[in-house]
């Protein structure tokens, strides 16, 4: 039998126990608790699920601790960190935030939510931007300027938030010019083209970093020039150094409003940043940051040009997020001369270097489909109107299916869907009174090509089309409509399907005024009540008081009494289930 030495031995035992504890800690993780919370956003007012919006976990101490995305189906998942109680911080691009509060949630507990948003699109009442001198600090700042931020670091949020979860691949040109100081012409550029996973084009220092040591940092009599990201934009650290203020955009900014930003005070030997988030005025959206270097360091201090300082430009993504799509920075390059005549050194602005970049291709990393395209191409409609299929009094819309990108139809039947990556796509056309069923009723499909505009015509469909697609039949009957319907428990807001959901109503054959009498029957169908604890009655009548019940097998009822109307054929009843 082979003898082993001691350091061998001690070797062996120190192996063995390091297998011992990895064990161990194997065996605890698949004892540790999970908590599952999750959930469908959905619009309060239809019950159709909403898209690209930003679901924020928040403990019971107020504290931010996860964060998603919810995808095309408004779903979202969270695994939370504890049990106890939570809210979720529910965001959308220019709608007012939204708050779900006290869900309560135990070790090993999986919770299911359907949370009802009320869609209250940011409106700026009484807007006026006038341009001048007024520096309100953030704190302070007026209800406008709050609300335009509010917009902007939504955006800015989920800029981040796309960089941290790195869901796409990019093809990235990058270079770097000289340029001339008065003209900006190019004299020499340096190109280079890549792809690359996670794309952060700018990744600033830490905000307190920043907001300490400043924007230009002198290093063995270089000059390193540094730029704001989402994150520093976004911290406390700047904008307690900046004052925030409305700015009206002219020219190329016709139509924008800008949230301009600059220092408090100016610090002694610290250079700092003052510049504009440019937001378009009508949808509320982040467009482009703009901005410029103040209180350069040395020399730099004497150089006087307005073309120093950076951009960055923001696109929204059709699945919700956001990417820096286009940046760039210039910076001084001086020399000192003496001065004629005059024993003083000056400093002179004989060049700007540039350095920036673009995406050419945003691809998504699990299915390698193109998400951004630099090119983009767009498509220009025009409805018309059968007799048959007349407008409605509402805001009607055209739907890009799948895509969840809607554009409203104007007055004279045109709309414009501009930004859409090249690819076929199909279309379909919204009405309010339809709440929804037509969003699956295609009628149009159209190839888009990078950098071109397509015109298409489509035809508003005739609603009995629409009722008949949407309930999977042939043909409408004269005088019905569709009922939806969500049943929810009472106490715990979790969606119920464990019961049985019924429309009754009065089917009348035959009138007998003369005599006073009324032949007819009673007439009842029973629904399917899907996962999420939905249903839809078809070929419900118009006209007339529709009684939808919910029953348990232990004999519990909830009633409910709804109508439908010829002009609005499709209604939604909603139960709350309350147990004994």
């Amino acid at each position: 039998m082979r003898r082993f030495s001691k350091t061998r031995r001690r070797r062996a035992a120190i192996y063995l126990g390091c297998l011992l504890t990895v064990v161990r800690l194997g065996l605890s993780a698949d004892h540790l608790s999970a908590q599952v919370i999750r959930g469908t956003v959905v619009d309060a007012a239809t019950d159709a699920s909403l898209p690209a919006v930003f679901v924020v976990l928040v403990d019971a101490e107020g504290r931010d601790r996860l964060r998603y995305l919810a995808d095309a189906n408004g779903t979202f998942s969270f695994s939370a960190p504890s049990p106890g109680r939570y809210s979720l911080r529910i965001e959308r691009l220019g709608v007012e935030t939204y708050i779900h509060e006290d869900i309560e949630i135990g070790a090993d507990q999986t919770v299911t939510l359907r949370v009802p948003m009320q869609v209250r699109p940011v409106v700026l009442d009484g807007l006026e931007v006038e341009g001048d001198q007024r520096c309100e600090l953030s704190r302070d700042a007026g209800v406008e300027t709050q609300r335009l931020w509010e917009e902007a670091r939504k955006a800015l949020v989920l800029a981040n938030y796309t960089d941290s979860v790195a869901p796409y691949r990019y093809e990235l040109v990058k270079y770097q010019r000289d340029l001339d100081p008065q003209s900006l012409a190019v004299r020499q550029e340096v190109r280079s083209r890549r792809e690359v996973t996670a794309q952060q084009p700018i990744t600033s220092r830490p905000p307190q970093v920043l907001a300490d040591s400043g924007y230009v940092i002198v290093n063995s009599g270089e000059n390193r020039f540094l730029a704001p990201d989402a994150a520093a934009l976004l911290s406390d650290a700047f904008l307690q150094a900046h004052c925030i203020g409305l700015r009206a955009g002219f020219g190329e900014r016709e139509g924008l409003l800008g949230l301009e930003f600059r220092p408090v005070r100016r610090r002694a030997g610290l250079a700092d940043i003052e510049g504009v988030l440019w937001l378009d005025g009508q949808h509320l959206l982040l467009k482009w940051l703009e901005f410029r270097y103040t209180n350069l360091p040395g020399g730099l201090a004497d150089v006087r040009s307005s073309h120093l300082g950076g951009r960055v430009e923001f696109t929204r993504l059709p699945e919700g997020t956001w990417i820096v799509s286009r940046w760039w920075i210039r910076m001084p390059v001086a020399v000192e001369y003496q001065e004629a005549f005059v024993q003083q050194r000056r400093v002179r602005l004989v060049s700007i270097a540039e350095e920036g970049g673009r995406v050419v291709s945003a691809r998504r990393r699990s299915s390698g489909e193109v998400a951004f395209s630099e090119a983009t191409g767009s498509i220009d409609g025009t409805v018309t109107y059968s007799r048959s299929a007349k407008r409605g009094t509402g805001v009607d819309a055209v739907l890009v299916v799948g895509f969840g990108r809607m554009e409203p139809v104007d007055s004279l039947g045109h709309f414009e869907v501009s930004g859409l990556p090249e690819g076929r796509y199909q279309l379909a056309y919204l009405r309010p009174e339809l709440m929804g069923l037509d969003a699956s009723h295609v009628v149009s499909e159209v190839e888009v090509a990078r950098g071109q505009k397509v015109q298409v015509q489509i035809e508003s469909p005739p609603r009995p089309w629409v009722l008949a697609a949407a309930c999977g039949v042939s043909e409408w009957e004269d005088g019905t409509g569709v009922l939806l319907g969500s049943i929810v428990n009472a106490q715990t807001a979790e969606p119920t399907k464990d019961v049985e959901v019924v429309a009754t109503w009065q089917r009348v054959r035959e009138i007998d005024l003369s005599a006073g009498t009324v032949d007819g029957s009673v007439r009842t169908i029973t629904a399917v009540v899907g996962p999420q604890g939905s249903f839809m009655f078809c070929a419900v009548p118009t006209d007339q008081t529709i009684t939808v019940s919910a029953r348990s097998e232990l004999g519990h009822s909830v009633s409910r009494e709804v109508a439908l109307t010829s002009a609005e054929p499709v209604a939604r009843v909603s139960i709350n289930w309350r147990t004994r």
